[in-house]
């Protein structure tokens, strides 16, 4: 695209048959097909971080992805030129901390940054009560005390010891990240003659629910991303928090 040398833009995503792009000048651009510019905004050093972070935290937020995993450099370096960037931080952490629906808590946290782990608690309680999942999950070794860890905190905690250890989740555990039961056993089987293709995660066996889900996510983060240019971040957060896309749920359970 021209407009991306012309404009000299820092972060870039393509929205369907539509671009948004970020400026070394802080500016956002919504552009349409033919590069005619759709919206502009100017933003602040946070705004552009919290631009980034509904990207990645919309799926979470409406529960159809149970679990996001997050690393960031102590504190964000986007935060680092803001006057009060500690205070801001603490201030983020506590929004999503406060929710009912959302939680979030700190995987590791060091002089070089913080890994936080953002899960929506229905979406967990969910599909941990699901017959599928459980039986999968069950084969997979989670069985030892399994009427405890159906329980979305105690989970957590299972989750965050795992990550401690190993420095990263099980594969099983993609389930939770929102990739489709189908998706996960056919990644750990190996099959290569199954995998249809990649859409974000490598695809196995029935392309259709898993495309389905892929369209999803990426249709959460168009509205998230687009809404920026008119509501400020905390709207966005309680408008995502209010959607029932969770009840897309079973999706993952294909």
């Amino acid at each position: 695209m021209h407009c991306l040398k012309e404009y000299q833009a820092t972060d870039f995503h393509k929205l369907g048959n539509d671009y948004l792009m970020i400026t070394r000048d802080r500016e956002c651009l919504h552009f349409d097909r033919d590069e005619k510019i759709l919206a502009r905004k100017q933003m602040t050093h946070d705004e552009i971080f919290k631009f980034k972070l509904i990207y990645h935290l919309a799926a979470t937020m409406v529960g159809i992805k149970p679990l996001t995993i997050m690393r960031f450099k102590h504190p964000p370096l986007a935060l680092k030129k803001c006057a009060s960037c500690a205070a801001q931080w603490q201030e983020l952490k506590t929004l999503f901390q406060g929710r009912q629906t959302l939680g979030l808590r700190v995987l590791e946290c060091n002089a070089r940054g913080e890994t936080l782990l953002f899960y929506h608690r229905e979406a967990c309680h969910r599909l941990l009560g699901m017959s599928e999942i459980r039986n999968f999950l069950e084969a997979q070794g989670w069985g030892y005390g399994w009427e405890t860890i159906r329980q979305p905190h105690l989970f957590i905690d299972l989750c965050i010891k795992e990550y401690r250890q190993k420095r990263s989740l099980p594969v099983e555990l993609g389930l939770f990240m929102g990739i489709p039961l189908k998706d996960v056993k056919g990644y750990i089987a190996g099959d290569k003659q199954q995998h249809l293709l990649t859409a974000g995660w490598q695809i196995y066996g029935r392309r259709h629910p898993s495309l389905v889900l892929a369209n999803l996510y990426r249709r959460l983060r168009r509205y998230a991303m687009l809404a920026f240019f008119q509501h400020p971040f905390e709207t966005i957060v309680e408008r995502l928090g209010r959607s029932r896309l969770i009840e897309r749920l079973e999706l993952l359970a294909e």
